[in-house]
């Protein structure tokens, strides 16, 4: 269990790179490598396991309920 949490950890740093990447690109004018990363990411988003995911939804859901969503 803990193995898959450092995995999904990893993931999400993986994720908010790309996701810095492609903007910072496109921000630039490069739409090709933008669109690289923006694919690099979708797939890493793909990748999530199922524990991460639920994880995610618990977090979400109990900021809503708190009354925000951030």
């Amino acid at each position: 269990m803990l193995k898959q949490r450092i995995t999904d950890w990893c993931r999400e740093r993986r994720i908010k790179h790309l996701s810095h990447a492609a903007k910072s690109a496109f921000l630039d004018g490069d739409k090709a490598t933008a669109r690289e990363r923006w694919h690099a990411m979708a797939a890493e988003i793909g990748k999530r396991s199922k524990g991460q995911v639920r994880r995610m939804e618990r977090r979400l859901w109990e900021r809503i309920k708190a009354g925000g969503t951030r």
